[in-house]
């Protein structure tokens, strides 16, 4: 069997006496919609946190394309897109300027401006490309984040709460452009949430964690969503 694209190794964060993320050890498959679900405060953000190296753990390790989030200036982030709460962009600016700018950030030649116009077709922006981000809605901020997430063609994509603050449409239209992601760009999407019909409707495997345990993780399935009610921690 192929090793894991992500793994997690009894990995934990502890805040002062507060353990937030308790040993959490699960293994995302390349080429999976992983659904990583609990309510809000279960620990979803701070474990995405340890993954991107925005906070250290405690203990545990995690390891992303066969390498420890330990590694020392992780060569591994260069394959990761991320979205992780409210994105933020120079408001005075187009989208596209924006992503022109984030461009920069990447090896020469690994991001041009064709890929920056592509992204914004690919999140529904193309025909307000020009327009400043100060007078974007919050659904087309949702967009452009996932926008620059994508901009360098990660091999995984971590999405913390893509569709908060959507209304129904908007949620309607992340979820497919999350499956065009992972079907047309081949994309590993890890996805957080704490919607289960959202997790039900997109995802192919998930993770339900609360108050920082893993309380099941599996394929999604009928069968699987019920037994969630009667799922107890380290059950």
């Amino acid at each position: 069997m192929p090793a894991p694209i992500l793994a997690l190794e009894s990995l934990s964060k502890r805040f002062g006496s507060r353990l937030v993320v308790d040993h959490l050890t699960l293994e995302v498959a390349e080429g999976e919609i992983f659904g990583f679900l609990g309510p809000n405060g279960a620990g979803k953000s701070t474990t995405i946190r340890m993954l991107l190296s925005l906070v250290h753990p405690t203990s545990g390790d995690a390891q992303l394309f066969g390498r420890s989030i330990h590694t020392i200036y992780p060569a591994y982030l260069a394959q990761v897109g991320a979205l992780v709460e409210a994105p933020q962009f120079y408001d005075n600016l187009s989208s596209l300027a924006n992503l022109k700018l984030l461009a920069r950030l990447y090896p020469s030649g690994t991001v041009d401006e064709d890929r920056c116009q592509e992204v914004l077709q690919l999140v529904g922006l193309e025909e307000r490309a020009h327009d400043r981000v100060g007078i974007y809605s919050h659904g087309m901020r949702q967009r452009l984040g996932i926008a620059q997430a994508i901009l360098h063609r990660p091999r995984l994509l971590i999405l913390d709460e893509p569709t908060t603050g959507l209304d129904p449409q908007g949620m309607y239209e992340v979820r497919h452009m999350i499956r065009r992601f992972a079907r047309d760009e081949g994309m590993t999407v890890f996805l957080s949430s704490h919607l289960l019909n959202e997790v039900e409707q997109i995802c192919t495997s998930m993770a339900v964690i609360n108050e920082g345990r893993l309380m099941v993780s599996g394929p999604v399935m009928y069968y699987f969503l019920v037994l969630l009610t009667d799922a107890k921690p380290g059950g």
